[in-house]
């Protein structure tokens, strides 16, 4: 018999989980740090700029839990090799992947095109990637923001 995942097996109503988590921060009275799921969604910040649970959450996440779904059924998101730190000026072939993981969720406009320049528009957009992650958005990609990019879309 193989070895199975945790998650196998085990079906999760997302909105049940959602509603509860939002019945929990409102009870709390206060906001709970979390990450973003939305391109271009602006959550509200709390200290050290770290995204939040607020009203709107689990409606922002319900309108992005099919976008999800649907880059997880094509086969997900490529991987980003680390590479060392990828900063504005570096040429390597890791940002042409970096560039196809950002434009995958949407951060970089496919009009950018994949090449290997980190430029501003890739700043820009791993600030955006960095910001909906809870990683401070100094648009550098370094450990942490290899890991983030990295999960799986599937899970």
């Amino acid at each position: 018999m193989g070895k199975t995942s945790f998650h196998e097996g085990w079906k999760l109503d997302r909105r049940a989980l959602l509603r509860g988590l939002a019945g929990s921060v409102a009870a709390a009275g206060h906001g709970l740090a979390g990450t973003a799921l939305a391109q271009g969604l602006n959550p509200p910040r709390g200290e050290a700029g770290a995204p939040t649970f607020g009203p709107q959450t689990i409606q922002m996440t319900e309108q992005v839990i099919p976008r999800y779904e649907s880059i997880a059924a094509q086969g997900g998101w490529p991987n980003v090799q680390p590479a060392g730190p990828l900063q504005p000026g570096t040429r390597h072939q890791a940002v042409a992947a970096l560039r196809r993981r950002l434009i995958t969720e949407g951060d970089l406009d496919q009009a950018y095109g994949v090449n290997d320049v980190f430029d501003a528009a890739v700043e820009a957009a791993v600030r955006s990637f960095q910001l909906r992650h809870g990683i401070a958005p100094d648009g550098a990609v370094r450990e942490q923001t290899y890991a983030a990019l990295n999960v799986p879309a599937h899970i």
